[in-house]
């Protein structure tokens, strides 16, 4: 739908020219949300394309803009027999998203192991502090590393 800059008056998208004052300008109006768009091709608001057309839900009769329909979660590539809602997706418990491995025991083995290296990665990584104080406190944790280890070798 369309809305005259200098009458209000509302118009179908394809008018060219206003039936109330004669103008040719025109704002549109998003068909899902109401906002009046001045420039672009889509809603700023909910981001839709000027002039999209609505589909109506074969199962609650809701019209929607989106891939599904946003009261029942209706999609058109849904088959259904007779009165049935099928939906779109089989579920089962073999399917749940994988569960997200800890790394904690690794990360203590790289710092008792490998100090110096994770500890050199976060002091260069840091953007707080100075780039001579970062310099002198990875030679500190190096010359410490290499103390531990030739200390302990006695």
């Amino acid at each position: 739908m369309k809305k005259c800059k200098y009458c209000g008056k509302k118009t179908k998208d394809d008018d060219i020219y206003c039936s109330s004052c004669g103008a040719n300008e025109f704002n549109y109006i998003c068909a899902n949300c109401g906002t009046e768009i001045e420039k672009g091709n889509f809603c700023p608001r909910c981001g839709l394309r000027v002039g999209t057309e609505g589909k109506f839900c074969r199962r609650c009769g809701t019209k929607y803009y989106t891939n599904a329909c946003p009261n029942c979660g209706y999609t058109e590539n849904q088959s259904t027999q007779g009165n049935e809602y099928s939906p779109s997706y089989n579920y089962s418990p073999s399917q749940a998203a994988p569960v997200k491995k800890n790394h904690t025991l690794l990360w203590i083995l790289g710092w008792l192991l490998f100090f110096p290296l994770p500890a050199t990665i976060l002091i260069a990584r840091s953007k707080k502090m100075n780039t001579v104080f970062k310099v002198i406190l990875v030679v500190l944790v190096w010359l410490i590393y290499i103390g531990i280890i030739n200390g302990g070798g006695d």
